[in-house]
């Protein structure tokens, strides 16, 4: 039997285990719509374009809920089109740049500091791993406690962008992760600490034109690394480079996804919206491809069950509720999972 486990934001939202100790709420990974809320001003505060967005945002209510990537879109819509001739756009640009490196210490410090622990993604991969011979992760977070949860449970290793589809059980990161980043080729250095230096019409060039193929591992104890940037896609609809609402990851990466989503005989969802629409696709014709068991692991399942209706058929995807905590507590998730065993 063959499984494909797809996690979003509400997975390693809920990833403590419910007696969970040693837990550093401070760090929590939030809900892409939090993001930029109150609880995360402290935060913020080191990131001075970043923090100014944050503060027009929070003014106009729209820094939490589907506003958020709303304006965001539209805001970089316009700059597209304005080509930097309204009041604002540079300032702008350099609050997403803000952002992506704000995006990287803040879930480097989650990956390192949240769980020091067993969560609940171990305690899932030691079940699922007794039960398949052959599991695919697919995870939306940048976080890296999946990647922590496998090195402890199974003793894989993740040292090069090649070691996550190398393991037995793969694992795909199509949005990046606080880990990445690309190696830039131009001469001159480049960190968040000597953005200034670029006007931000370079600098958006410069980032529209990052490439996948030049993507490594890098050091998230540092945002100030020269000539790497940090690669994750931010919540906005567009098409190019940092920018772009796709996949991030190598294109091998992308096939071992594809490949494996068409085989897998389950697809185990906990804690994903079901809006990326260039996945959405993938997992539609992986589905037409060969009939699967679709189990959702998520609190909001009138939403879910409206998202993914746009892709695969929902009338028996079976839902299970109380979160990931809940459903790893209760008896409905293993009985699912495992009634083919």
């Amino acid at each position: 039997m063959k499984i494909a486990v797809i996690f979003g934001a509400g997975a390693s939202f809920d990833s403590q285990r419910p007696t969970g100790k040693s837990i550093d709420q401070r760090w929590r990974p939030p809900l892409m719509k939090d993001l930029l809320s109150t609880e995360n001003i402290g935060k913020i505060s080191n990131y001075g374009f970043l923090n100014t967005l944050a503060s027009r945002l929070r003014g106009e209510h729209v820094s939490s809920g589907g506003k958020f990537e709303e304006f965001l879109s539209k805001r970089y819509s316009d700059l597209k089109t304005n080509k930097f001739k309204e009041a604002g756009d540079s300032a702008f640009v350099r609050s997403l740049v803000d952002m992506i490196f704000y995006l990287q210490e803040f879930f480097g410090n989650c990956s390192r500091t949240y769980i020091k622990r067993t969560s609940n993604y171990h305690d899932l991969i030691g079940s699922l791993i007794d039960h398949y011979e052959d599991i695919l992760f697919i995870t939306f977070n940048y976080d890296c406690l999946l990647e922590k949860a496998l090195e402890e449970s199974c003793g894989y290793t993740y040292k090069s962008m090649s070691s996550y589809i190398e393991h037995p059980h793969k694992l795909i990161k199509p949005h990046g992760s606080c880990n990445w980043a690309y190696q830039l080729t131009n001469t001159r250095s480049f960190s968040q600490s000597n953005l200034a230096m670029l006007n931000a019409k370079e600098l958006f060039l410069l980032l529209e034109n990052l490439k996948v193929k030049d993507l490594s591992l890098s050091d998230t104890t540092s945002r100030r690394r020269t000539q790497m940037f940090p690669c994750m896609v931010l919540p906005i609809n567009a098409t190019a480079g940092v920018f772009k609402k796709d996949f991030v990851c190598p294109q091998e990466h992308t096939d071992h996804m594809t490949e494996m989503l068409n085989e897998a005989d389950v697809i185990l969802i906990i804690g994903w919206s079901g809006k990326e629409d260039h996945f959405g696709k993938i997992l539609t014709k992986a589905y037409a491809n060969k009939e699967k068991e679709i189990i959702v692991v998520d609190k909001a399942e009138d939403a879910i069950r409206a998202n993914l209706s746009a892709y695969i058929p929902v009338k028996n995807v079976k839902f299970v509720k109380g979160g990931f905590s809940g459903a790893l507590t209760g008896t409905e998730l293993n009985n699912l999972i495992f009634q083919s065993d």
